[in-house]
């Protein structure tokens, strides 16, 4: 049956060769590679598509070669993307060179496949080689890059990553700093501090929220000191990141630096919400002192048994407020409230 569907790769009808091919590469016979490697040279654009296709489904190191020469010199945009994916799929140490090479392809597409085919390769000189598009001019190539290098999940990747926060299109930026946040803390975290200290503006806003993402209280001074002691010369939106990254790890030592951004009334409700997860999560390490001030912000008053819960996992005495007001903003609000004194059997 193979010999038939050989014989049908040089037939008149372009749908007949084209069949041939994709039922010669599902069936996976080495047998395939030569007829499909000459196909390439069809003068149909089509059928070198296909050929090229069906080669990266046979997975057979033999046709790298032809793969290789298709991506150079074929004409056709199709074709080389084509080419390239398949020169992913089969993988190994000979499809690097190529893929490299496609790096530099006029096509925006084709360098855009060419990034996704060496994540695909995986090996250790295709992931090293993935960085070299982090200068491409085409947004959309440079963001492939970093999510091939965050899928990788490699350490050796932070670098490029924490280079891709500082990159003029937001997507990508935004795509390492997810990047970043997925790698082991102990190769990110590091990066990130550095970026969050000496990195220009757009590079610091995406590490103040990877930090957050991460949740690793040794980002919690850093960020505290990316506020630069004047909120007003601190850009608004890293004012607001670091609100919220201080939020998601959680620490009772963000408060101090929580009551000031409450005070900014542009970082007031991200820093209220931020200070309420804290005592949620942390509230007991936190001082008297701070609690009592912390109580006092209108921005949190809206949950103040919140607070008090807090206070008393620090102090181990009942706190009973007689005739504080509650600043609530809806009847549901106060309803959470009332259900939650109850919950804490307390009556007054």
């Amino acid at each position: 049956m193979i010999w038939i569907h050989l014989r049908r790769l040089r037939a008149r009808d372009g749908a007949a060769r084209a069949r041939a091919a994709h039922w010669l590469s599902q069936r996976g016979s080495a047998r395939a590679v030569e007829p499909l490697g000459r196909a390439l040279g069809d003068r149909a654009w089509g059928d070198r598509w296909a050929a090229a296709a069906a080669l990266g489904k046979l997975g057979n190191g033999r046709g790298v070669p032809f793969l290789a020469e298709a991506l150079v010199t074929d004409q056709d945009v199709d074709v080389r993307c084509s080419a390239a994916w398949a020169l992913g799929r089969i993988g190994g140490k000979t499809v690097v060179e190529p893929l490299i090479e496609a790096l530099r392809d006029a096509d925006d597409f084709v360098r855009r496949v060419a990034v996704e085919a060496l994540a695909e390769a995986g090996t250790p000189a295709a992931l090293a080689a993935l960085s070299r598009g982090l200068s491409d001019r085409h947004h959309d190539v440079r963001l492939a890059v970093v999510r091939a290098l965050g899928a990788a999940g490699n350490g050796r990747s932070a670098a490029a990553l924490i280079a891709a926060l500082g990159d003029r299109e937001w997507s990508v930026r935004s795509a390492a700093a997810d990047a970043l946040a997925a790698l082991d803390d102990s190769s990110a975290l590091p990066a990130l501090r550095e970026a969050l200290a000496g990195g220009d503006l757009a590079a610091r806003i995406a590490a103040a929220e990877a930090l957050g993402r991460i949740g690793d209280p040794r980002a919690v001074e850093p960020l505290v000191a990316s506020l630069q002691g004047d909120l007003q010369c601190c850009d608004l939106r890293l004012r607001r990141n670091v609100a919220k990254a201080l939020g998601e790890i959680g620490k009772a030592e963000a408060l101090a630096a929580l009551v000031e951004l409450v005070a900014d009334p542009h970082t007031a409700g991200v820093a209220a919400e931020s200070m309420v997860k804290v005592l949620r999560r942390d509230g007991a390490s936190a001082s008297t002192e701070r609690l009592r001030r912390v109580s006092r912000l209108d921005g949190v008053q809206q949950v103040p048994w919140m607070i008090d819960e807090a206070e008393e996992a620090a102090t181990g005495r009942l706190i009973v407020r007689v005739g504080r007001a509650w600043a609530v903003d809806t009847a549901e609000l106060k309803e959470l409230a009332l259900d939650e004194m109850r919950r804490r059997e307390n009556d007054r």
